[in-house]
């Protein structure tokens, strides 16, 4: 089944709305848009539910883009790595999903986390990140949400949308 609905967890406005365009005009819908841990996890709660009646209409799978740092609640408080969470929340039920970031994996303040990512069996596939002409600590000021979608397309059971 292919992915036929985007869900992306990002706390920036600026990322968001980025994310929104480039989905949009990629992928011809727009995603749902979360901001915090605590939004994603309430949902998913209900993401079982939610995928058999999907599967059972035809209606196509969902595949989640998310940051790697951002609040767990109300887009609020300290930024934490919580993109794992949400990659191991999205292996659990089955769910496509790539961490979209502006920082480098070698950079400081990734380094670790995009470490542990490999450690839990992740491929680079399920990590985009900013390439950057400078430091690796550097950060950008946009995201590739393009590769995101790619890469997420790509993990789908039967490939593109």
């Amino acid at each position: 089944m292919t992915i036929t609905s985007i869900i992306v967890i990002e706390d920036s406005p600026k990322h968001q709305s980025d994310a929104t365009r480039v989905l949009t005009e990629q992928f011809g819908e727009r995603p749902m848009i979360m901001s915090d841990l605590d939004r994603f996890m309430s949902m998913s709660t209900r993401f079982e539910k939610i995928l058999k009646s999907r599967k059972e209409a035809g209606a196509g799978e969902i595949g989640v883009l998310t940051d790697l740092y951002f609040p767990a609640c109300d887009n609020h408080g300290e930024l934490a790595p919580l993109g794992i969470v949400v990659m191991m929340k999205c292996r659990e039920l089955g769910i496509p999903c790539v961490i979209v970031t502006s920082g480098h994996h070698h950079g400081l303040k990734y380094h670790q986390a995009t470490s542990a990512l490999r450690l839990l069996g992740m491929g680079n596939d399920t990590l985009v990140d900013h390439n950057p002409q400078g430091s690796p600590d550097e950060e950008a000021d946009t995201k590739d949400w393009a590769r995101g979608l790619k890469n997420l397309l790509a993990l789908a059971p039967n490939g593109a949308g």
